[in-house]
């Protein structure tokens, strides 16, 4: 199993965003996180990547005990946020960032730029300045980033949000070969009769930050 939860609560204040009993993400499958805005879809993730501390309860990552500040848990897990926040510079500056704080050495770092770059279709614009890109062309290159990385999982917040039909279908394409072939765990919140909901093999409804009946498969 990727992810496992026991008696998980998350609150902001006084205000309870997140009460799970129980919950299980499985590895090397797409799972997607469908509710209402406000569900706690994205404080879910946000546990998941040990961006953030649960008020209470117990979570563990691949079966081991997983705390915040978890260095080399948290190496294996990248979160992808909708924004599709860029640095400066130019897209292939961009995907390399990460590598770099990860220290790999230079010409490795761009091997792997540049194939991250060739998989979401963006290699013509790896020295397009990364500020003039369209919404769907941020997102791919946040994938881009996400995949260099090489992570065991990858988690989206909302991936086809305010993006064109055309990036939407190269999203589905790639997340489905990196769980065939690379068995990459994938985690994506997406309204519940999005695009993304036909390709997951696990949904996980939530409502009011609980889960809303069993886990279930994606017909």
């Amino acid at each position: 199993m990727f992810f496992q939860c026991h008696n998980v609560q998350v609150r902001y204040g006084r205000t309870v965003v997140l009460d799970l009993e129980e919950l299980v993400i499985p590895d090397g499958r797409i799972t997607g996180i469908v509710g209402p805005n406000g569900a706690g879809k994205t404080t879910l993730l946000e546990v998941m990547a040990l961006l953030r501390r649960p008020t209470h309860g117990r979570v563990s990552l691949w079966g081991q005990p997983a705390r915040r500040a978890d260095r080399r848990l948290q190496r294996k897990v990248v979160m992808v946020m909708h924004a599709g926040y860029m640095f400066h510079g130019s897209v292939l500056d961009n995907v390399l960032f990460g590598l770099k704080a990860r220290g790999l050495a230079r010409t490795q770092a761009r091997l792997r730029a540049a194939e991250a770059l060739e998989v979401v279709e963006l290699s013509e614009f790896s020295r397009r300045d990364a500020s003039g890109l369209s919404a769907g062309q941020r997102q791919r290159v946040n994938l881009a980033r996400a995949i260099a990385i090489q992570p065991r999982a990858i988690l989206l917040d909302e991936p086809s949000a305010n993006v064109d039909a055309r990036t939407v279908d190269i999203i589905c394409s790639l997340l489905r070969r990196l769980r065939d072939q690379r068995a990459t765990t994938i985690v994506h919140t997406c309204p519940a009769n999005g695009q993304l909901h036909n390709i997951s093999d696990q949904l996980v409804e939530l409502t009011d930050g609980q889960l809303r009946g069993n886990n279930k498969r994606a017909d």
